[in-house]
């Protein structure tokens, strides 16, 4: 039912992602969870003037939060189907997007790194464009200013800069333009960034915040509690993303090459958000959400052309009554 419903894309199943999405965020209207301050207002200068103009009304930055959120999913959908890694006119990545990432009930608002999640999308489908341009330059540029937009939302997410330079090894692009390109892309908004510091008379304070971040910290503190439905969640989550995996491995010989390459810089963004997530402190509750977009981008991988539903369709019913019924249980415990 719900794979039938959403492997097409027109009005009606537009509605039923409104519906799906306002089901697994309805807890957080409920009971907003707090949003988190900038622990460094340097460090992140794009979230603290956006909190600064959205205030501090929680239920205005659980609605923020849950529009990122789908223009994230759209944005996703399209990135996936344009580039042959998802099916035609379909909104099951959409809908896999809005399932990974409602996991966490303490995540559903805007957290800082609930934008740069929609950025590091748009990041994706630069990279996955370069493959097929003759002379990338301009993909490679978006990418890095992009990957630097992000990093003003939450600076750690400059780690992705290292995923953009091994795909370049995965797509055997191994002239220094590339590589250059993508510095400058990065460092443009930097550049603009700390001529505002130097101005106002901060850049001595700001180079020390970053000189702080770089200084060896705690690994992984996760910092959110899960609930018993959460660890069944998730775990069901991660057995989607093993059977993922290995259909889309079998069968991977059957598709072009360009899908094949697309495929392994999937991998990597999956490899490079989890190591990242390890060494990102007490940042990493909010780090999670790079890990939930590659793992959506495997899931949704193998669900376009399966020929038996049941079980497909079974997991996934009991994961949005598993992930439902936690949202509201942490809801109305918080109340």
């Amino acid at each position: 039912m719900i794979l039938r419903t959403f492997k097409k894309s027109y009005l009606p199943q537009y509605f039923f992602l409104l519906l799906l999405s306002a089901l697994l965020w309805a807890g957080a209207f409920i009971s907003p969870p707090l949003a988190a301050a900038a622990d460094n207002a340097y460090l992140h200068p794009g979230y603290t003037a956006l909190l600064n103009i959205l205030g501090d009304n929680p239920y205005i930055l659980v609605s923020a939060a849950m529009l990122v959120m789908l223009a994230s999913a759209l944005v996703f959908n399209f990135t996936l189907e344009k580039n042959g890694l998802s099916g035609a006119n379909s909104l099951i990545p959409a809908m896999i997007f809005i399932l990974v990432s409602g996991l966490f009930p303490s995540l559903q608002t805007l957290h800082q790194a609930v934008v740069p999640g929609f950025f590091i999308i748009i990041v994706l489908h630069h990279v996955f464009d370069i493959l097929t341009e003759e002379e990338p330059y301009p993909k490679v540029f978006n990418a890095g200013f992009y990957i630097a937009i992000s990093s003003l939302f939450y600076f750690p997410s400059i780690v992705f800069i290292l995923f953009v330079w091994f795909t370049f090894i995965v797509y055997r692009l191994y002239s220094w333009r590339e590589w250059v390109i993508l510095v400058f892309g990065f460092l443009t908004p930097y550049v603009l960034l700390w001529g505002y510091f130097f101005w106002t008379d901060e850049l001595t304070m700001a180079c020390s915040a970053y000189g702080e971040y770089f200084r060896p910290k705690t690994r992984y503190d996760f910092g959110a509690a899960l609930t018993l439905l959460n660890y069944f969640s998730v775990g069901l989550a991660v057995l989607l993303f093993i059977r993922g995996f290995f259909v889309q491995l079998v069968s991977m010989q059957e598709n072009v090459i360009s899908v094949r390459k697309r495929f392994w810089a999937m991998i990597l963004f999956f490899f490079i958000s989890l190591a990242s997530f390890v060494f990102s402190g007490s940042l990493a509750q909010f780090h999670v959400i790079f890990i939930q977009i590659a793992a959506a981008m495997i899931i949704q991988g193998f669900m376009y052309n399966l020929s038996r539903y049941f079980l497909t369709e079974l997991m996934l019913w009991l994961l949005v009554v598993l992930m439902a019924a936690n949202n509201f249980y942490v809801a109305f415990r918080g109340l």
